[in-house]
């Protein structure tokens, strides 16, 4: 599992397939109780990693989120072993195109005779702010699901368009434009999403993974994110097996469904 926090979109294809079936798949009860223990774990863990991370930035001034030149979203999220900080920021790609998922639409002659536009299905989405609920592409299938006190996003608006746009636009049709959506910001994504999926949630959407390699940073200037003292040239984080990734996958684990 890659530390980049994405789960790849293309898996809607997939589950998109199973809508009738799969969103029935609630987890037992004991299923259920490991989940919601997961969830105060990672909750009982990102309260002493916050109190951390604003005591830092205080010390440093600097601010936690940053909006970047070209309008990604960045968050120092945790600290490397030595210290470093280390920071996550937004990322999105074209994957309706890419993976082709225009072409299993109910109007695509192929795909006629199936239901693939997402109708009964909920997508979680965590993102880098609080989602426009009230875009007119999703507008009354949306929720912001955890209050967020972030400011509104565009990146986590345009994700939620990529995952449920309804296509009043053509070219701003979602992968499963049917569907529904429940929006959370990235902090405290990891107790959130164990929360959800002891609800029954089983597909969620991250737009977002660790600043790694050299980026533009808030100035508008190219900055090394790698650690120099585990390498000067490379940057150990690209596909590192990190604690978020084992987080992970202790919380897909204990959802099997």
């Amino acid at each position: 599992m890659l530390n980049n926090k994405l789960l790849f979109a293309g898996i809607l294809t997939v589950l998109a397939g199973n809508i009738a079936f799969a969103q029935s798949e609630k987890p037992n009860r004991e299923e259920i109780l490991r989940l919601e223990n997961l969830s105060q774990e990672f909750h009982s863990k990102d309260v002493l990693l916050q109190n951390r991370i604003e005591q830092y930035a205080q010390e440093k001034g600097i601010s936690i989120h940053q909006v970047l030149p070209d309008g990604r979203i960045m968050s120092l999220v945790d600290f490397e072993p030595d210290g470093k900080p280390l920071f996550i920021q937004t990322d999105n790609v074209r994957a309706a195109a890419t993976i082709s998922t225009s072409k299993v639409y109910p109007s695509a002659t192929i795909a006629s005779r199936y239901n693939l536009a997402g109708r009964s299905f909920t997508i979680g989405e965590w993102d880098g702010g609080a989602n426009r609920i009230t875009h007119r592409e999703y507008q009354g299938r949306a929720l912001q699901a955890d209050n967020s006190t972030m400011a509104l996003s565009e990146h986590a608006t345009h994700v939620g368009g990529t995952l449920i746009g309804g296509g009043i636009s053509t070219n701003a049709k979602g992968m499963a434009y049917q569907a529904k959506l429940l929006a959370h910001d990235w902090l405290n994504d990891d107790a959130e999403m164990a929360a959800r999926a002891s609800q029954g949630l089983i597909v969620s959407n991250h737009s977002y993974g660790a600043v790694c390699g050299w980026s533009i940073d808030a100035n508008g200037s190219w900055a090394w994110n790698g650690n120099n003292n585990v390498h000067p040239t490379y940057d150990y984080k690209f596909g590192f097996y990190d604690s978020q990734a084992r987080d992970w996958d202790r919380l897909a684990y204990n959802a099997p469904g």
